[in-house]
């Protein structure tokens, strides 16, 4: 028995839908506004900027909060939270009549339907009937799970780059460490090799030497050659 009613409940979920509605994505509308949902289905509320929300409320009281209707609070008031998501359980087929309480949306004709019936109220009437009535909010969210789902950071990380340092050329052998800085630190056998840039520093070295050497030889020559 008791796999059974497991089995039931499974299929129950299965057969469970998701039905995604838009809150002001093409101007004071839900798209789409008249919704056709099962008990155990989740209708998720998607709201697009700005300063939108989502009650219910009774039929006969156009833009007026029923006293145990869903409440999503204002979402997305400065356009900051992408995909903002407010999620809402069926729990079963009777009518749920939805507005925006935002002033003025609501009167603008921004108002939807979950499952209507099949005679009688219409959405039409009830969005004829609110042109001339006053919005009222709830005091508190309530009746659904509320989600957003953050951009992810486009700005780039710096990498951290070594400072100019010397470099030697040659075969070293042995066991490297690196170093915060960048470069690698080790011991080897390896004998360094000069460059060219060295070679070239050391000639004019000398040649500055040599040149200062001949100066004071002719200059001691000369001074001989006066006594």
């Amino acid at each position: 028995m008791k796999s059974i009613i497991s089995t039931v409940a499974l299929i129950a979920v299965a057969s469970a839908a998701t039905i995604d509605v838009k809150v002001g994505d093409d101007g004071l509308k839900f798209t789409p506004s008249t919704i056709k949902a099962s008990k155990g289905d989740d209708v998720v509320f998607h709201f697009f900027p700005r300063n939108h929300d989502v009650a219910v409320g009774p039929f006969d009281a156009p833009c007026t909060p029923s006293d145990d209707g869903f409440y999503s609070g204002l979402i997305n008031v400065d356009g900051s939270q992408p995909d903002a998501t407010f999620t809402v359980r069926i729990n079963d087929t009777k009518p749920i009549w939805l507005y925006c309480t935002t002033r003025g949306h609501c009167q603008g004709g921004m108002s939807a339907v979950i499952n209507p019936p099949a005679d009688g109220n219409t959405l039409e009437a009830y969005q004829e009937a609110s042109k001339n009535a006053k919005s009222g909010r709830p005091a508190q969210v309530r009746g659904g799970i509320f989600s957003e789902n953050k951009s992810p950071n486009q700005s780039g990380s710096a990498s951290e780059t070594p400072s100019n340092s010397p470099t030697v050329t040659g075969t070293p052998t042995g066991t490297a460490t690196p170093t915060r800085s960048g470069a690698v630190t080790g011991t080897g056998t390896g004998a360094p090799t000069a460059t060219p840039g060295a070679a070239s520093a050391l000639f004019s070295e000398g040649t500055i030497l040599f040149n200062v050497f001949a100066a004071v030889v002719a200059g001691g020559a000369g001074l001989f050659g006066l006594l």
